[in-house]
């Protein structure tokens, strides 16, 4: 399994070095200088795994991953920092980090440290495929089935697509032109079409349980997000 990497570091040299050793292990492996350029690209793709260093401009990466931690508690959080004192150690530690390396290191330690986070990431996938989207609501990933109260809620082909999509871009804000490119490409839906399937899926679910909670939401201005 080929997971996706968001590298934060402001000086070249050791970020080209770092990704010379890291890249075989990633399907990609998202840069940033500043933090928020770093906070930006977690906002717009998939991130599997975080690896920040603390001092770049414009947001730091404790204030980074902070920022990150409210949104998701889960994915994991490796410092490489020049700052080894007591004071930072502990600061970072009560952000819920995986690890902390401090610069300058050795390599084979980044890919031991890097392997054991993956190794987890995929054994925590083998048995965790379920995504809560609401009360008794989940979404089991490997089965495409969306289940209420143990039981199975019938789905078109495109609501399936639309669930897929959402669940695994949590983070992201999509517009409608960027719904119809990832999932009707080929068929050009109008977008209005897309308005109208978002919306009958959505009386669908809140009719079957009773609940006006949707786990697509609408962003004003902005386009749709997972809830």
């Amino acid at each position: 399994m080929k997971l996706n990497l968001l590298y934060l570091e402001d000086d070249l040299e050791v970020r080209e070095n770092v990704i010379y050793f890291l890249e075989r292990l990633f399907s990609n492996i998202y840069t940033a200088t500043d933090g928020e350029e770093a906070y930006e690209i977690y906002c717009e793709k998939q991130i599997d795994i975080l690896l920040l260093d603390i001092n770049v401009p414009k947001m730091n990466g404790i204030t980074l991953s902070k920022k990150i931690r409210e949104d998701n508690y889960k994915i994991p959080i490796i410092f490489l920092s020049a700052y080894s004192d007591r004071g930072r150690l502990l600061e970072v530690l009560k952000i819920g980090v995986t690890s902390y390396i401090v610069k300058p290191f050795i390599f084979k330690e980044l890919l031991e440290t890097m392997s054991k986070t993956i190794q987890l990431i995929i054994e925590e996938k083998k048995t965790t495929d379920k995504v809560i989207l609401g009360l008794n609501l989940t979404w089991d990933e490997n089965k495409k089935s969306l289940i209420y109260l143990d039981e199975v809620i019938h789905l078109t082909h495109n609501e399936i697509l639309l669930t897929e999509l959402f669940t695994s871009y949590q983070n992201k804000i999509f517009t409608l032109h960027e719904i119809n490119e990832e999932l009707f490409n080929h068929n050009n839906l109008h977008i209005n079409t897309i308005i109208q399937l978002i919306s009958r899926f959505k009386r669908k679910i809140v009719k079957i349980t009773d609940n006006n909670h949707f786990f697509i939401e609408n962003i004003y201005k902005q386009g749709y997000k997972f809830r």
